[in-house]
């Protein structure tokens, strides 16, 4: 039987968040006959900001702050609406103030809360405005506490998450990213005279990168390597050859087939446990080995050697780069390995036929 569900995610399709949790579901839903709208919360101005916000200091971050805070007092009323006219809401790391959770769940108690990402605490970069900072830090996990309670089900992107939901929610499933194979292709790449190290993200995340400064211009003095960086916006790192360029959804695909090695450094820290790295897994659809940052998220889709390399601290990081930089066979192998994980494992139409029994779990209630 067709139903209605209504999205609203935190913002709109510029994050990777809404395109891989909501976006490419929908052509399954559309099959299966089930009509859909999305509200975000955000507008494309705001996201737009959202991505640039850690580079923002003093008052310009405050009045980020207070634009994400008018938007969802903005958007809301539009959101109730709507929530009374759709059999189910999806709320995609969509946070609400005040507690108007409790009108949403009045106006409609199918509510599925979906989050990939540790937004129940602060993340590194918040830091600078202090105490407006650590007001922040106060109010995420306790509006997200209120999201999650609000719900009739939470579906959290890895393990690790799951364990900090499964005190206020009932119901919580564990959904991974999900990566579109036919889109995402392998495609050989032509020697070239530098061994390409990749990274694909946006600004609010292109810190992480500082924590391979010496370790990439450690090897840069003794192997020719180059950094390409896509979505990082105005990042540089002295002393290591770089070349930088703007994400677009039409040359992400191509973008990524130029590396010959791809990164994904994260925080050792409690916010970096909660990231299961998009970006490893579009390295590994393209059949580029993925160096990523030891965590428990991570280690359970890399197998240390096998589709991929796992790095705690500078020397093994270090050692990783250079040995897949001297070995380019390695490279091959590691990178078709991990293409077969994604299929195995991380298949688009597969998870697709879960989300939509998600949904018609939740609607049938």
């Amino acid at each position: 039987m067709s139903f209605r569900v209504l999205f609203v995610p935190h913002a709109t399709s510029r994050v990777a968040a809404t395109r891989l949790r909501i976006n490419q579901f929908l052509p399954a839903l559309d099959e299966a006959g089930i009509s859909y709208t999305i509200v975000p919360m955000a507008s494309d101005w705001t996201t737009r900001h959202m991505l640039m916000s850690p580079t923002f200091r003093g008052p310009r971050r405050l009045l980020h702050y207070v634009e994400v805070l008018l938007e969802k007092i903005l958007r809301f009323p539009i959101v109730l609406y709507q929530a009374r006219h759709h059999d189910v809401v999806f709320l995609q790391r969509t946070t609400l103030p005040f507690r108007l959770e409790r009108l949403l769940r009045l106006a409609n108690p199918r509510i599925i809360f979906d989050f990939d990402d540790s937004i129940f605490m602060a993340d590194p970069e918040s830091n600078f405005l202090g105490p407006i900072d650590d007001l922040k830090a106060w109010v995420k996990p306790r509006e997200f506490r209120n999201a999650v309670s609000a719900s009739r089900m939470a579906i959290a992107g890895n393990e690790f998450l799951r364990r900090h939901v499964e005190g206020f929610c009932k119901q919580v499933r564990v959904m991974e990213e999900s990566v579109d194979a036919r889109r995402y292709t392998v495609k050989v790449k032509e020697p070239e005279q530098y061994v390409t190290i990749g990274w694909i993200g946006s600004p609010s995340t292109s810190g992480h990168l500082k924590l391979l400064e010496p370790v990439l211009r450690r090897l840069a003095g003794i192997r020719p390597i180059r950094l390409k960086l896509v979505g990082a916006g105005s990042y540089a790192c002295e002393g290591v050859p770089l070349v930088s360029v703007d994400w677009t959804y039409e040359s992400e695909v191509p973008q990524l087939q130029t590396f010959d090695i791809g990164i994904m450094p994260t925080p050792p820290d409690k916010w970096g446990k909660g990231k299961l790295g998009t970006k490893m897994l579009q390295y590994m659809a393209v059949g580029v080995p993925a160096v990523v940052s030891f965590s428990e998220a991570n280690a359970a889709v890399i197998r240390h050697g096998v589709n991929g390399l796992v790095a705690r601290g500078e020397d093994e990081w270090f050692e990783a780069l250079r040995t897949l930089v001297d070995d380019p066979a390695l490279r091959r192998e590691l990178g078709l390995r991990g293409r077969k994980t994604i299929e195995e494992k991380f298949s688009l139409s597969e998870n697709s036929a879960r989300f939509v029994g998600i949904l018609e779990e939740v609607r049938a209630g």
